[in-house]
């Protein structure tokens, strides 16, 4: 494995590393927080089968007809700045019946907004009516565990 020296305006980054990756972290949780609550409003379960819930360790259990899955949200430098990445993982059994957890799908945020993945192009819009972007979101996380 090959190591370089790492270019000064990078390492201006972490700085401000603290206070940057604070805002990120609670605005990732604050989202968080919105789509396990939008995810036991009367209909999602019935329409969706899906059952979102945050754990005391930080992680997020998810249920879903498809199987089971996890959110973890881990805090990083990424293209565009400091980012906080909220982890969708699929829980699938190896050949030793042993649960592995496969990535699937990944919120992002950051300066910039909420967005899925590595695509900063198209924005989740949250403000005071977000129900929509919620909603995406929940199905998004469906659908990727189903397709897992």
């Amino acid at each position: 494995m090959s190591f370089t020296r790492i270019r000064q305006e990078r390492l201006e980054q972490v700085v401000e590393a603290v206070s940057a990756t604070g805002k990120l972290k609670r605005r990732a949780e604050i989202i968080m927080k919105q789509v396990v609550t939008f995810a036991s409003v009367d209909f999602i379960p019935e329409l969706l089968g899906l059952h979102i819930e945050a754990q005391p360790d930080g992680f997020y259990s998810i249920q879903t007809p498809y199987g089971n899955g996890r959110g973890r949200t881990e805090l990083s430098i990424g293209d565009t700045g400091h980012q906080a990445i909220v982890h969708i993982e699929k829980a699938v059994c190896n050949r030793l019946d042993q649960t592995e957890w496969h990535p699937v799908w990944a919120l992002t945020v950051n300066e910039k907004g909420v967005f899925a993945g590595s695509d900063t192009e198209n924005e989740f819009a949250f403000g005071p009516s977000s129900d929509e972007s919620v909603y995406e979101i929940l199905r998004s996380i469906s659908y990727s565990i189903a397709k897992g």
